[in-house]
Parts: C-alpha cells; sequence; structure tokens
C-alpha cells in the first residue's frame, strides 16, 4: 500500500539518528526515477513526488545534517526537472517538484543550498522563457 511506504518514509526521517543516511539513500533513488514523475501513471508520480517533498522537509527538520545530503543533487533535480518537463505527458508534476524544492529552501537559513543554487538561476529563468 502505498499510504503505508510513505508513513515508513516519513517515520525514518523524522528520526535524527538515520535521517541524513536514508535521505541519502532515497534522494538517490528518485532521482534515477525522476524521469517517471511525468509519464501518464498518477499513482506512480503521486508516491514519487511526495517522497521527494518528505526528503525536502527532512532538510528543514534536519538542516545541520539532510542540507549537504541535498546539495550535491540540487542541480541535477532543477536541470533534470526542467528538461524532462519539456517532453514529458505530465509536465505539471515537475513544476509541482521544482516548487515544492523551493519552499523548502525558501525559509533563508540554507547558505550552502543558495550557493549551489544561485549559479544555476540564469538557465533556470531561460528554460522558463522557453517554456511559455
Amino acid at each position: 500500500d502505498n499510504h503505508l511506504l510513505l508513513t515508513i518514509a516519513q517515520h525514518i526521517l523524522s528520526n535524527q539518528t538515520v535521517s541524513n543516511f536514508f535521505a541519502s539513500i532515497l534522494l538517490k533513488y528518485l532521482i534515477t526515477r525522476l524521469e517517471d514523475l511525468g509519464k501518464k501513471d498518477q499513482n506512480v508520480s503521486h508516491v514519487l513526488l511526495r517522497l521527494l517533498k518528505l526528503v525536502f522537509g527532512s532538510v528543514n527538520l534536519f538542516s545541520e545534517a539532510n542540507e549537504i545530503v541535498l546539495q550535491p543533487h540540487l542541480g541535477e533535480i532543477i536541470h533534470g526537472s526542467m528538461q524532462l518537463a519539456a517532453v514529458a505527458d505530465e509536465p505539471e508534476n515537475y513544476f509541482l517538484l521544482l516548487r515544492a524544492l523551493f519552499r523548502s529552501i525558501g525559509g533563508g537559513k540554507f547558505e550552502t543550498l543558495y550557493k549551489e543554487f544561485l549559479p544555476l538561476l540564469p538557465s533556470l529563468l531561460n528554460g522558463f522563457n522557453k517554456l511559455k
């Protein structure tokens, strides 16, 4: 059951002792499945999006440990989402992912993530311009 899977992931990510290890493993797996986020199967897309949101939430919950987990994947998530949104059956899922990412790191306390994000901003804005 997908609800059970999400609940288990949420509990592990909210455990300070193992959160960063699980977030790292889960994030690597989810990035390999990023293409599935734009497919017609809404059940798979919903689970993937929810798991990514849980990982982003764990960064807010345990910022010192989990910020460094998200930081090396930030560019891959942003660029991958923009590229896949251009060819996906359901591109709005990628924009929901980016919105969740920006909301989770937008609190002003993630300097490492901001330093990683700032150089990506021009290409991100160009990507948005090409979509219109």
